[in-house]
């Protein structure tokens, strides 16, 4: 395959499995599924998603974090352990894919 090609394979999958996982915010959204839908149809949240870079499955994963913390506020019961590990590993997914951003720097005092 051509790099052109590469290209264009790697940004159709990435669509794919952002809009997969976008679907899963909303389904599990409930009420704020429209405020979700909403976000993730906003024209630079659809411009990233088309891109080749992490940063649309990054969006769509922190889609489906709020999600499920607002699934799990608004429907409290004995099986919010499955929520709430679907939110660990989600937000570990969101922090995975950006963690050069979040590390301190110091400085030096020279």
């Amino acid at each position: 395959m051509t790099v052109v090609e590469t290209l264009e394979v790697s940004r159709v999958m990435t669509v794919m499995a952002a809009v997969a996982v976008g679907a899963a915010a909303i389904a599990c959204a409930g009420g704020a599924a429209v405020w979700i839908f909403m976000i993730l149809t906003l024209s630079m949240s659809l411009s990233l998603i088309a891109s080749s870079s992490q940063d649309g499955l990054l969006l769509a994963c922190s889609a489906l974090a709020g999600a499920l913390v607002v699934r799990a506020l608004r429907w409290p019961s004995n099986s919010n352990w499955k929520l709430l590990a679907g939110l660990v590993v989600t937000l570990g997914l969101v922090a995975m894919a950006r963690h050069p951003t979040g590390r301190l720097r110091y400085c030096r005092s020279d």
